[in-house]
């Protein structure tokens, strides 16, 4: 038996692509266009696709060929970030209005930083976008290397510290699986 024709030769694998990439790649594209038409869908009230639909495609190509990997989650944290969010959600509103809408507003705003245990910047990056909802604050930015979050408070005086170590510590789980301590 010719052995020679039995191995393949090195050229026949040029212009070839992995499949394992390649379906990879497919998983990417599937996980950001599900992704991105999600959000358009919730943003727009699910309207507007003959707009909504190029971008959501034009998104879900740049993020796959960025190769920004899809995020997991750990769906067994889920019932318990969406409890712990919608909580704190409904006491932000609450407390927002009740500060700001008294003849004389019971504010003393002023900006204080937080330093995030994490070090995964997706959960470094979901802290500060969600950290806004929480009781007491309104906004915050996260600087360039992820390890300092600068928040904005409705009332320096407040302890918010608790709460948004409590919100980290539900997103390590919900994407990491971690479970972090202060």
């Amino acid at each position: 038996m010719d052995t020679q024709n039995m191995e393949q030769s090195p050229q026949s694998d040029q212009g070839r692509q992995d499949p394992a990439t390649t379906a990879f790649s497919w998983r990417t594209l599937c996980f950001w266009l599900l992704a991105f038409a999600l959000l358009w869908a919730l943003l727009s009230a699910g309207r507007g696709w003959y707009l909504g639909a190029p971008f959501v495609l034009l998104a879900a190509l740049t993020a796959t060929l960025v190769r920004l990997e899809p995020w997991t989650l750990r769906l067994s944290a889920l019932p318990g970030f969406a409890a712990f969010f919608l909580h704190k959600s409904l006491l932000g509103a609450w407390d927002v209005a009740r500060r700001t809408l008294r003849p004389t507003p019971d504010i003393h705003p002023g900006w204080d930083s937080y330093q995030p245990v994490s070090s995964d910047p997706r959960v470094c990056l979901l802290l500060s976008a969600i950290v806004g909802l929480l009781p007491g604050t309104l906004a915050s930015k996260l600087d360039e290397n992820n390890n300092r979050l600068q928040i904005h408070l409705l009332d320096t005086g407040q302890n918010w510290r608790p709460t948004v170590q409590q919100l980290e510590q539900q997103l390590c789980r919900l994407l990491t699986g971690e479970v972090i301590s202060p």
